[in-house]
This record gives C-alpha cells, sequence and structure tokens, in this order.
C-alpha cells in the first residue's frame, strides 16, 4: 500500500522560470549505487525509474529528447519490470548493460553511440538442415536515413541558393521563400534527433511526438514533425551462390500531419474541381469537433472539481494529528492524485483530438499553400528511399548506360476501408495515404535522375532527381536514367475484397510495368510467365498475405528492385517479406540433387511454421521497434502455416491484445 507524503505535493511544483534543469556540474545519468547482491534486481528496477524521471524532465525542454525517451524507455519498460519480479539477482548488473539503461541518457562517446546504433539493426537468420547442407541467410538491416535526409535538406537549400546567385530563382518568391523555409525548418528538427542519437524513426515516431509534447498544441507539435522513413529497412535473402535477392521495407509515404486529405484530392481541389465535397469536409470537421469540445467542458469541470477536493482533503489532512483517521485520509488522497493525474492527461490528450481537426480545417481552407506542403513531405521520403534503392543496388545500377530506362516498382498494402481517428489525435486514413502513394510515384514518371558531384540528393523544380555519384561507386557509372515508377497495392487483413479502386490502381501500375519492358531490347528470363502470374493474382477476387507473397515474389524475379510497405512496415510487411524469404528458399532447397524430396518437403515444412515463431527475422523487426513479440496478422487462411500453430497463433495475439503486455508468453509451435 502506498504511504501519502505531504511534502510530495510541493516537490512536484512546476520549476521557476530561470531555474536550471540540473545543478551546476550534476550529470543528467546517476550512477547505479553499488549495492549487495541480495538487493540487486530491486535497485535496478528502482535506478531505472529515476532515470525515467530525471530523463522524462530532460524531454519537457526538447522535442528530440522527448522522443528519444519515449522510444527508449517504451521499448524496455517491460523487461525492466521482468528484473524486478524475477528475483535473478545474479543477472540483474548485467541486465543494466543488456537492457541499456545507459543508453536513456545522451552518449557520453563515439563508442557508445556506435554501439547503441547497432542494438536492433541486423537480424540475421541462417537455413541449415545439416553439416553438408546451408540453404543461404536471410538478413534484416535497419536503416538509418535521418543522415541522409539531413544532406539532403542542404543539397537542397544549396541549390536553392545558387539558383538565386545565377537569377533563375527571385529571392521574393513567395514559392521560393516557403521553400528555403520549409527545407531550413526541416534541417534544424533532423539535427537535433542526431543530436541526441536518433538516426532512425520507429513505428511509433508520430504517436511518441505527439505524446512527447502533452503541453503543447496540435499546431505547435507539427511545427517539429519530420518528413522521414518510417522503420526503413533492407530484408534480403542470400543463397550462398553470388545471388542476392532483397526489397526494402518501408511505413507508409503520407503526411502524417494531416490525414483527412491527400496529394491527389488536393489537385483536384486547386482545379477548382469537387468544390462541395471541399466544403462539405470542412463542416464535418467542424461537426466532429462539437462533442470534443462538449466532452472536453466536462472534463475540465471535473478536474477543478478534483483539485477543490484535493485542497480542502490537504487541509484537514494538516489540522489531525497522526493515527489511523489520518492514514485513511492519506490513502483518499493518494487516490485523488491518481485521478487528477488521469484527468489531466485526458485534458491533454483531447486537446490533440480538437486540434488535429483545427489544423487540417485551416489546411483545407488554404489549398495551395497544403499543397505544397504535402508534396514536399512526400517527395522527401521518396527521395530517401530512392536514395537507398539505388546504393543498394549500386553494382547491378552501374552496369546501366546513360539514359537508360530505371524500373522502380513498389506494392504497397494498406487497406482502403481503415479509418481511424486515435486518442492522440492522428487521424489514419489508409484510402488517403495508398492515394498519397500512388500520387507520388506518378508524379515522377518519366522524370530524370542525374548523377552528379553533390553531397546529397535533392529535387529540382522540374521534378527531376539529382543524387550523389558516390551512390554507386563506379567510374563507369551512368550519368543520368529515367525513372519509371510502378505502383501496386493489395489490400492483405480485415478488408481483403479486390475492390474498384485497388483494380484501377492495379491496372496503371500494371500498364506502368508493361510500358517499361517495351523499352528494353532484351527481357528478363521467364519474363512473360511473371508477368502473366502477376496480372492472374491481381485479378482474384479476394487478395491476402500470401498472394502478396506471390506478387512480390514474380516482381522481384523480374526486376530485383523493388519496395514494400503497410503502415509502419512491421505486421503486414513482416509476414509478406517472410512469405518472400520461404518462397526463394523453397527454389534453393529444391535445386538440390542430394536430398530427398521427402527431406526437403520436412525442412521447408520446419522453416514455414518458424516464420511466425518469436526468434524469427520478422518478429524480431517488430520487437526493435515495439516490444511485441507477434504479427499483428489473421493466420487463419494462411496455408503455410499449419492449421494447429494457426490456431496456436492466434491464442498467442490474444493473449498479447488482453493482457497489453509487451511479451507475451512463449508457445512453442509444432513442426
Amino acid at each position: 500500500m502506498e504511504t501519502f507524503d505531504p511534502s510530495g505535493i510541493k516537490a512536484s511544483a512546476p520549476r521557476e522560470e530561470n531555474e536550471p534543469l540540473l545543478k551546476e556540474n550534476e550529470p543528467l545519468l546517476q550512477e547505479l549505487p553499488k549495492t549487495p547482491l541480495q538487493t540487486a534486481s530491486l535497485k535496478v528496477a528502482s535506478f531505472f525509474k529515476e532515470q525515467k524521471a530525471r530523463l522524462s524532465t530532460k524531454a519537457s525542454e526538447s522535442f528530440a529528447w522527448g522522443l528519444r525517451y519515449l522510444s527508449l524507455y517504451k521499448r524496455e519498460e517491460g523487461r525492466i519490470e521482468k528484473i524486478a519480479k524475477s528475483g535473478k539477482d545474479a543477472e540483474a548488473r548485467k541486465s543494466v548493460e543488456q537492457i541499456g539503461l545507459k543508453g536513456l541518457a545522451e552518449p557520453a562517446n563515439d563508442e557508445q553511440k556506435e554501439k547503441e546504433a547497432l542494438k536492433g539493426k541486423l537480424i540475421e537468420k541462417s537455413f541449415l538442415l545439416d553439416e553438408d547442407h546451408f540453404f543461404g541467410t536471410e538478413s534484416i538491416v535497419r536503416q538509418s536515413p535521418i543522415p541522409l535526409i539531413i544532406n539532403s535538406h542542404e543539397a537542397t537549400l544549396a541549390h536553392l541558393s545558387d539558383e538565386i546567385a545565377h537569377g533563375r530563382l527571385s529571392s521574393n518568391d513567395e514559392k521560393v521563400q516557403s521553400l528555403i523555409a520549409y527545407h531550413s525548418k526541416a534541417l534544424a528538427n533532423a539535427k537535433e534527433l542526431v543530436e541526441v542519437g536518433i538516426d532512425w524513426s520507429s513505428s511509433n515516431y508520430f504517436r511518441d511526438l505527439l505524446a512527447a509534447h502533452p503541453d503543447k498544441s496540435y499546431e505547435e507539435v507539427m511545427d517539429l514533425y519530420l518528413s522521414t522513413p518510417i522503420n526503413l529497412r533492407f530484408h534480403s535473402y542470400d543463397d550462398e551462390s553470388s545471388n542476392r535477392t532483397g526489397f526494402f521495407r518501408i511505413g507508409v509515404i503520407t503526411d502524417l500531419s494531416n490525414g483527412w486529405t491527400n496529394l491527389e484530392e488536393l489537385k483536384e481541389f486547386k482545379e477548382g474541381k469537387k468544390t462541395e465535397e471541399l466544403n462539405a469536409r470542412i463542416a464535418d470537421l467542424a461537426i466532429r469537433k462539437q462533442p470534443l469540445n462538449e466532452k472536453l467542458a466536462k472534463l475540465e469541470k471535473s478536474y477543478e472539481k478534483l483539485l477543490d477536493r484535493q485542497k480542502e482533503a490537504l487541509k484537514e489532512y494538516e489540522s489531525l494529528t497522526e493515527g489511523k483517521k489520518q492514514e485513511k485520509l492519506g490513502e483518499k488522497i493518494i487516490s485523488l492524485q491518481k485521478n487528477i493525474h488521469r484527468a489531466g492527461l485526458s485534458i491533454k490528450v483531447l486537446k490533440h483530438q480538437i486540434g488535429s481537426l483545427d489544423y487540417a480545417q485551416k489546411e483545407l481552407s488554404n489549398i495551395p499553400k497544403t499543397l505544397e506542403k504535402r508534396r514536399n513531405i512526400l517527395q522527401d521520403q521518396f527521395l530517401i528511399l530512392l536514395s537507398s534503392q539505388i546504393k543498394e543496388h549500386r553494382h547491378t545500377i552501374s552496369s546501366l548506360n546513360t539514359g537508360d530506362p530505371f524500373l522502380f516498382a513498389h506494392l504497397s498494402l494498406l487497406n482502403k476501408d481503415l479509418k481511424i481517428h486515435d486518442k492522440s489525435g492522428w487521424m489514419h486514413d489508409e484510402e488517403n495515404e495508398m492515394l498519397d502513394m500512388q500520387a507520388i510515384f506518378q508524379e515522377f514518371k518519366g522524370k530524370t535522375i542525374h548523377f552528379e558531384d553533390i553531397n546529397g540528393p535533392f529535387i529540382d523544380k522540374e521534378g527531376n532527381i539529382h543524387l550523389p555519384k558516390t551512390l554507386l561507386d563506379s567510374k563507369k557509372a551512368p550519368a543520368s536514367l529515367q525513372l519509371n515508377p510502378a505502383f501496386f497495392n493489395v489490400s492483405v487483413q480485415r478488408s481483403v475484397i479486390n475492390n474498384p479502386l485497388q483494380r484501377k490502381i492495379n491496372d496503371q501500375g500494371l500498364k506502368d510495368l508493361e510500358a517499361h519492358f517495351k523499352m528494353m531490347q532484351k527481357k528478363p528470363e521467364n519474363y512473360f510467365k511473371h508477368l502473366e502470374t502477376i496480372k492472374t493474382v491481381l485479378s482474384r477476387k479476394k487478395l491476402r498475405h500470401q498472394d502478396a507473397g506471390e506478387i512480390t515474389f514474380n516482381l522481384l524475379k523480374i526486376n530485383n528492385i523493388l519496395s514494400l510497405n503497410c503502415l509502419s512496415a512491421k505486421d503486414r510487411t513482416g509476414l509478406v517479406a517472410a512469405t518472400v524469404i520461404h518462397d526463394l528458399l523453397s527454389e534453393r532447397v529444391n535445386e538440390s540433387k542430394s536430398l530427398s524430396p521427402k527431406i526437403k518437403k520436412r525442412f521447408l515444412k520446419k522453416e514455414a511454421q518458424e516464420m511466425v515463431a518469436k526468434d524469427s527475422p520478422s518478429v524480431q523487426a517488430v520487437e526493435d521497434n515495439t516490444g511485441d513479440t507477434v504479427l499483428k496478422c489473421c493466420l487463419l487462411f494462411f496455408p503455410k502455416v499449419t492449421l494447429p500453430n494457426r490456431a496456436l497463433y492466434s491464442l498467442k495475439q490474444g493473449i498479447v491484445a488482453i493482457s497489453g503486455k509487451k511479451k507475451a508468453p512463449h508457445i512453442t509451435v509444432k513442426h
């Protein structure tokens, strides 16, 4: 039972305006006290909570520290609780290093930064049947896009400055001023993240950004929003015979600050089309705010009442002498404090929800400015993905000739019927996100990629892309390429019906794919067979994870440059990626002439069950983001996993959902 300490009320009072966060020469991270072995596990947990409180205070002063605190603390909290309860005191101190407690503070030196950066960055699995039969390696490499984003914004600002200096752009042009302001702010935000050791954006990036600043308005928080690829990773299979097949995994390419519209729609609004729909959208946002404002008024009234009750209870507490009556009143005050904290947090969260609606209304009331902003944000993410692809496949691309067409294929796994305005204030509408992605891929159709002596990538006013020559690492590299994007979407979860919008998107993707290969004098091996398979799968009435895997496998066969996405590149992307890796493994195993069909079948069946196991690469990638050890995907119709194991996995998913715990009990799958 908690014991009430009235001094705690005073201690929690806000700091004076000029009061320093830390006393002079006081380190941000305190040393773990030397304790007897028998109390080590409790001390570790206590130490962690103390660091959390200190870093929380630091986080309130900087959005970058806020993100660092949330991403690291939330990811490790479950493991810390286990230490406190386990009683395995001998392991407690070792766990401090394993968990990375010291990483919660500012990295002290380059070695510490490098050590922390490697955590979760490389995930590998080897496929070994026996000593004589090794069938390659699966790898997932987490990328570090934020340093590249810094280079990109610096290169863009340098390009704009050069254009102004040579009279090709005017510094008085509002659009030019807006571009300079956008890239300058984005550059500052990116640098602040890197300064505190953040070089990538996890799946919780946007929610964490809002959660880190409950006292700021939604619009103020959006001023800190950095357009960055979410959970960017390269997933590959190396069969050890000089053949490596891989693809990038990325979260949705969209403007997370405003999920109420999309790029294609904004272009139509600007042209004067759908005016009635625009006005109706703005009116709908106003209507949505009404019940939230009413709820806020009630919450604020209740909050004031709780404060009054606490004030009265404290006054009464001080008038009592020590005894049972005072002790009972102390318990009541503790309960009031908890209710006050919950009510205060609910008010802040609700204000973010209302603020997101205000923000969307404001943006839809200025279409030209909103269109420009959204295009900038989408272009930034597209550019980083393209740069990463070219760097990863530099040896293949270096063999191309200047002016050759370059196919940039992408498969999205978004569900057009999924629309959620969640409690953080974020509007998650996968139809808008899907249309954003198709629109930005289409805008780059036929554009030129120039390879130049520059330090970072940028996009010029004509929409052509300029990349550093160093990405290719070859003197014989082409000076330029023609970019041919091909975008597809397959909704694999919840709504699996191949609806008209999805068919329309995929018809365009097929046209773009075929148009690219018509430009090629030499087609890839078995091109027509793989193309026909893709068409057949895309024509099915229902499409699930295994269908998306089949499309991905065949796209990779005709063009080894591909990327996948769902919302955050964890669950849906993870299962489709695992399916593709298993198909590539099956191809390699079935080539073996020294194994009987029965042994091959048994080995591949075992590997199929392990695709979704706790230690599988796809699940480890999820854990690196959220701490969860399951893929939140429906396996009921997933043929690669046996029916009993599908049932077991559904049970495990249910335990995670009901308990709300980061770690689910380990359930061993049957091979």
